[in-house]
């Protein structure tokens, strides 16, 4: 009788060690501009010591079997796993998604901020592509609807040095402009 319980006791033990391995990401509903080895928009990410705090990062991270849809923010069960090679240009360790705990819509009036032109050292930074006649986008990544905006954002565009948009979220992962500031 007492032999019994130990493979129920073995199947218990290597489940424990196998969630222990198991992480928590939280990853928030807009993307920001990652300037790492090519210059992209990745999404915020916490990790589980963050969570509820302001505390967040823009990482170019590989979560496999997901699929990131900015205006959402999700929290995820994830497996880390390090890469074989050291990778000079890339993270050191990727993920493979073990479950969506959540999937949350952003609030329809939160905002957000992007810096769409700067200057770092003697150079202009211009985050923004695309022209008025063909629409804007931030890296051609986020698309972005400018309505009442778009002739201030072109003009700015062209006589400013640094330039900050503040978005909210519109339809099919788009940003709407509704705002802009000169700094």
């Amino acid at each position: 009788m007492k032999y019994s319980v130990i493979p129920f006791l073995i199947v218990f033990l290597v489940s424990c060690k196998e969630n222990k391995d198991d992480s928590f990401i939280r990853l928030n509903h807009f993307d920001g501009i990652n300037t790492g080895f090519i210059t992209t928009l990745c999404p915020f990410i916490q990790d589980a010591e963050s969570f509820g705090t302001e505390e967040w990062v823009s990482a170019c991270i590989t979560i496999e079997g997901f699929t990131y849809e900015r205006g959402f923010l999700y929290d995820l069960r994830v497996e880390k796993k390090y890469h074989d090679a050291f990778l000079a240009d890339g993270a050191q360790f990727y993920y493979n998604l073990k479950e969506i705990v959540s999937k949350e819509k952003a609030d329809d009036e939160a905002t957000f901020e992007y810096r769409l032109k700067l200057i770092q050292g003697d150079q202009i930074i211009n985050y923004v592509t695309g022209d008025s006649e063909s629409g804007y986008s931030i890296l051609g990544k986020a698309e972005i609807e400018c309505g009442n905006w778009c002739d201030e954002l072109t003009s700015k565009l062209e006589s400013e040095d640094q330039l900050t948009g503040t978005f909210k979220h519109s339809e099919n992962g788009k940003i709407r402009l509704i705002g802009l500031r000169s700094e």
